[in-house]
């Protein structure tokens, strides 16, 4: 609650995608995105003493490999605390010799099919004919395509729809009995 405090007070455009995880947009405050995220994850790290790592890019799925990029980056077992940079237009450079598995929309099967055809890198989805993938895998092979390129027009969402609500009760001691439980 109190990083997502802190996100909101950086900018009102934020999409919460999981419990530790957002994309902000920061277009409209006029400073250079690697300048704020180090601001943010200063404050994270002196005032709530939590390592965070971000991804700053002209989009989400750039900015959310870039995320990924500078946590592997960090010596195992240290805290990942990263901030790694994609500069507008460089995209599909900083894309190209990342595993194709790096791509969103690219699990276990997508990469053993990409493999049958040669391709393991993100840089070899990109320049692979986009009417061969789209042939091969339907709209997803199109959407492969636009991704490997760094193309991600989706804009920033900043509320959704509950999809469940739950509850939870925390026992005293541990509860194996089922009829309790």
């Amino acid at each position: 609650r109190q990083v997502r405090e802190r996100l909101h007070r950086m900018t009102p455009l934020v999409e919460e995608i999981s419990i530790d995880e957002a994309f902000l947009d920061v277009t409209a405050l006029g400073e250079p995105g690697a300048a704020l995220a180090a601001r943010l994850q200063r404050g994270i790290r002196d005032e709530l003493a939590l390592s965070c790592s971000l991804g700053v890019a002209a989009n989400k799925l750039v900015a959310k490999i870039a995320t990924d990029v500078g946590k592997s980056l960090v010596r195992s077992g240290a805290m990942p605390n990263a901030i790694c940079v994609v500069p507008p237009g460089e995209e599909a450079a900083f894309l190209a010799p990342l595993p194709a598995g790096a791509l969103w929309g690219v699990g276990p099967k997508t990469a053993e099919k990409l493999a049958a055809m040669g391709i393991r890198t993100i840089g070899a989805i990109a320049a692979w004919p986009a009417a061969d993938l789209e042939r091969r895998f339907g709209q997803h092979g199109e959407d492969l395509s636009r991704r490997a390129r760094g193309i991600d027009e989706r804009p920033i969402v900043t509320e959704r729809a509950a999809k469940s609500i739950s509850q939870e009760t925390t026992f005293e001691r541990d509860v194996s009995d089922r009829e309790i439980l």
